[in-house]
């Protein structure tokens, strides 16, 4: 070769003498067209550095049948590297493509997000309610025995479910825990717990208490029910067959006399000077007698009444 040739005068020739086009070249070395087309130029800056530059060069010299470092020595005397080179494009193999963002793909994307994370909601949805919901009972978190008559219970269960105990709703927070007072009955008392969703799936838990009051050696007098009557307003509660949730506000003071659950068989008394304003969560499990008269039950088995009995 002379010393006068250029390199890519030295390709260029090389290839045409073979008869062989850039395309079948590109296809056999998976080399892009533009870069065989620089090299046989002498247009470097398409490189992205020297290193893939001289990558290239050997490998196309090989095709050609070429001495390999003979073209690298005639290379290097054109182009010393303390020249350096100004290499800026990246080099892109055979059939890359640049993934370019625009606003339509952007948006597109944004869609294809919005619908994998709407159906991935939904898959969660069913799956919560496909399987029986979760339920913890923590206070009482086993059965035991007990001399005071109202007790407090809590736990948690999923939200969006309706959970009873003994039959009577009770309020859950928004993330499911719960906590009510319950009364208890003279004896054996068993609290059952049931978490239902909306397909129908329930969990149970169950609790026994057992209630042995400290009886008094010699009872108190108890003042009688026509001085009750006449000092102010007596209301007596009895629950049954089932429990029921109740909350009981004295008129005159505007106080809670008792929020919570009973259990069926309690009766209570309550007493107010002006009378008693009482809320239930189960009107057909809920009998009053007010001042002497019997009222009767306060509605529906299941229903949600609220009345005052005043005496004035």
């Amino acid at each position: 070769m002379s010393n006068q040739r250029s390199v890519s005068s030295i390709l260029k020739s090389a290839r045409l003498k073979k008869g062989i086009n850039l395309d079948e070249i590109s296809r056999s070395l998976r080399i892009h067209t533009r870069f065989l087309t620089a090299l046989e130029e002498g247009d470097y800056s398409v490189f992205s550095s020297a290193v893939h530059l001289k990558g290239f060069l050997k490998n196309y010299a090989a095709f050609l049948d070429l001495n390999v470092e003979e073209i690298l020595a005639f290379f290097r005397r054109e182009y010393p590297e303390e020249k350096g080179l100004t290499l800026t494009d990246p080099v892109k193999p055979l059939g890359a493509t640049v993934a370019v963002i625009t606003p339509e793909r952007a948006v597109s994307g944004f869609i294809v997000l919005l619908v994998v994370a709407f159906f991935g909601y939904l898959f969660f949805q069913y799956r919560n309610f496909a399987n029986a919901p979760d339920l913890s009972v923590s206070q009482p978190s086993r059965d035991y025995k007990t001399s005071e008559s109202v007790i407090n219970v809590s736990g948690k269960t999923n939200k969006d479910v309706v959970l009873r105990i003994n039959g009577q709703e009770i309020n859950l927070a928004e993330d499911g825990s719960f906590a009510t007072p319950i009364t208890l009955l003279d004896g054996v008392n068993e609290l059952k717990f049931v978490s239902k969703n909306k397909l129908g799936k329930e969990r149970a838990l169950t609790r026994t208490i057992i209630l042995e009051r400290i009886r008094p050696s010699e009872p108190a007098a108890e003042a009688s029910p026509s001085a009750l009557v006449s000092d102010s307003a007596r209301l007596e509660i009895s629950i049954g067959p089932n429990a029921a949730w109740l909350e009981v506000v004295g008129l005159s003071s505007k106080e809670t006399l008792f929020q919570g659950l009973m259990v069926a068989g309690v009766s209570q008394v309550f007493s107010d000077p002006v009378g008693v304003k009482v809320r239930t969560g189960n009107g057909g499990s809920t009998r009053v007698v007010f001042n002497g008269r019997d009222v009767g039950q306060l509605g529906e088995e299941g229903e949600v009444v609220e009345k005052e009995f005043n005496r004035l």
